[in-house]
């Protein structure tokens, strides 16, 4: 990792919603220590194959608890390498059964291998803390500016989403979609994709037993409903 500076930064702050109760599945052992360890360990290094200018990302991450750290050099890699780290921990949370809440921003911030702090994550905190109402990544309107402005505008529009209620945010089972667009343009399923396939059914089945498991329970209900 190079010499960290108080620079412009692209962060995001996410928060995994539902922690507490991924503690006492883990306690219980309805869910495996790997499980939990596996998904905050993909955030260290995210890969994302139409990724190639990765050295001028300078990518950072820390997790401590429920609350995950990300940052970047404010450049097109950077961004779409923070989008690739975004959607890599929000599919792997969601195989688990459990949802995230953040915000990516642009502001100055420090952040190196043991700290990490400004007004970036400040305002990413607050963002997600006090407007980002469901389980979504909010993306504020000059990170939006910056990636449609870029020279990967097409790229980045198939990421990019905007809710009834206004905000954009990050379109994370971007995945997803590409997968069914090619199976109901081919109307059969490309080899290998079985594996995924599985995969994304076994996210759903997750998806439907916590929405169950909330409905007697309001304020956690309102969390895991999900935005079309």
């Amino acid at each position: 990792m190079t010499d960290a500076a108080y620079e412009e930064r692209y962060c995001a702050y996410i928060d995994i919603l539902g922690f507490a109760d991924l503690m006492a599945d883990l306690r219980s052992g309805n869910i495996k220590f790997e499980a939990i360890r596996d998904v905050l360990k993909r955030i260290h290094k995210p890969y994302d194959p139409q990724i190639i200018d990765v050295e001028h990302c300078d990518f950072r991450a820390q997790s401590i608890s429920d609350a995950v750290a990300l940052s970047t050099k404010c450049t097109v890699p950077g961004l779409s390498m923070l989008f690739a780290a975004v959607r890599q921990l929000a599919e792997a949370s969601l195989h688990e059964g459990y949802f995230l809440r953040g915000a990516i921003c642009k502001g100055l911030l420090f952040h190196d291998e043991t700290t990490v702090f400004g007004e970036a994550l400040v305002r990413a905190y607050r963002l997600e803390s006090e407007i980002v109402k469901f389980p979504r990544i909010m993306l504020t309107k000059n990170v939006v500016s910056d990636a449609l402005s870029s020279d990967l505008k097409k790229d980045f529009e198939e990421h990019i989403k905007q809710a009834d209620d206004g905000p954009f945010y990050q379109h994370v089972l971007w995945h997803l979609q590409m997968l069914l667009d090619v199976l109901k343009e081919r109307n059969y399923a490309p080899e290998g994709s079985e594996h995924r396939l599985t995969y994304y059914a076994q996210m759903r089945d997750m998806i439907q037993r916590r929405f169950e498991e909330s409905v007697d329970t309001p304020r956690h209900f309102e969390k895991v409903q999900l935005v079309r």
